[in-house]
């Protein structure tokens, strides 16, 4: 954070001593009462002069959080993307055929594991003669982790219904998110200037494209070819994003002040560039005691490489950045044969296939 008034707890104490030994023409010790109560007040001083360089840094959009946050984004109608809701087809079967039509109403709770609910949203009716029939399930609450469900996974019924002797839902359960975080935020307050540009430009495209959705990572707008732009889209984690979230995309970055006439979009999931991880690492003899917290930190560091691969489109694949982290683990020597340096294709990124993390000893 920048520092907008001095805090130097030592200073401030020299101070207020040299002040208090001018006025009074005595001589403070640090044993003298009037030394420690001033001391003391010092340590106050402190306190309100970081809560004035915490407040003052609240005001610049680099630092501020939260509700303040919130409050910037207002003055440049760039509102936060709220939580959204995970949502599934669903379908529910009879034990046979009867004679009759069986209804599942609207809001029967099912449960992949008994704590996460999803509700159907209509009334699903399972014909006479029939055996199963299909509906949309949400999740109760908003949030990511509702997502990726696989077909056959929500497969418990909360409420019973009479006749009906099971459920599984047959697609995936996608599109849940998180409230959007204030990194994320706060990148596309900075970018919202390009939102204004109706010639499609490149950040334009991205900045629209990322108001879909807070699970979004990230956007490249990439001309294909003459009047076609394709905007590709990461998913947080680089998972696949769901047919849903492409619709989203397409309906916002294809809006009449968004989108010139001139312009034909295409939305794509973004490309994945697969690399492997292969090295041997050795630990120096002088740190001999410490391997199992270097073996652990180095594992971290590997995993966090891994991780921040998929947070971004485009730029490189750099395993200079990766032996860098594993030195600052505790390794000592690093023999690395892949990943090699990769440049990416701005629509591209980096997925880690097969992962070979070797312990060499003790060198």
């Amino acid at each position: 954070m920048i520092q907008f008034v001095e805090v130097d707890p030592e200073k401030l104490l020299n101070d207020a001593v040299a002040r208090y030994e001018a006025v009074s023409g005595k001589t403070l010790y640090p044993g003298d009462e009037h030394y420690m109560f001033l001391a003391q007040m010092v340590q106050l001083i402190v306190s309100c002069k970081g809560d004035v360089n915490s407040a003052a840094n609240q005001n610049l959009l680099r630092f501020c959080t939260g509700g303040v946050l919130n409050e910037y984004g207002k003055q440049y109608t760039v509102e936060r993307i709220p939580a959204q809701t995970a949502s599934a087809s669903i379908q529910f079967s009879l034990s046979a055929p009867i004679g009759f039509a069986v209804t599942v109403p609207s809001g029967t709770r099912v449960t992949p594991d008994g704590q996460l609910v999803f509700m159907l949203q209509s009334d699903v009716i399972i014909l006479a003669g029939q055996i199963a029939a299909q509906g949309i399930v949400l999740a109760a609450a908003p949030g990511s982790q509702y997502n990726g469900f696989l077909p056959g996974q929500i497969q418990n019924i909360i409420d019973p219904v009479e006749y009906v002797s099971s459920c599984s839902n047959v697609t995936v359960a996608s599109g849940g998110a998180d409230e959007e975080s204030d990194d994320s935020y706060r990148e596309r307050i900075r970018q919202h200037w390009e939102a204004i540009s109706t010639a499609g430009s490149r950040e334009s495209y991205e900045y629209w494209a990322k108001t879909a959705s807070s699970d979004i990572a990230d956007t490249r707008a990439v001309k294909t070819s003459p009047g076609v732009v394709t905007v590709y889209v990461l998913m947080n984690g680089a998972a696949v994003p769901s047919q849903a979230i492409l619709d989203a995309v397409s309906t916002v970055c294809s809006e009449e002040k968004h989108r010139p006439l001139t312009d034909n979009v295409i939305i794509s999931a973004a490309q994945t560039k697969a690399y492997n991880i292969n090295l041997t690492y050795y630990v120096s003899s002088g740190r001999s005691t410490e391997v199992t917290n270097i073996q652990t930190a180095v594992n971290k560091a590997v995993n966090d490489f891994i991780s921040a691969q998929k947070t971004h489109l485009g730029g490189n694949l750099n395993p200079d950045s990766l032996r860098s982290a594993l030195l600052t683990a505790g390794a000592y020597r690093i023999d690395m044969t892949e990943p090699a340096y990769t440049e990416l294709l701005p629509q591209e990124v980096a997925v880690a296939g097969t992962d070979n993390v070797t312990y060499g000893g003790i060198l």
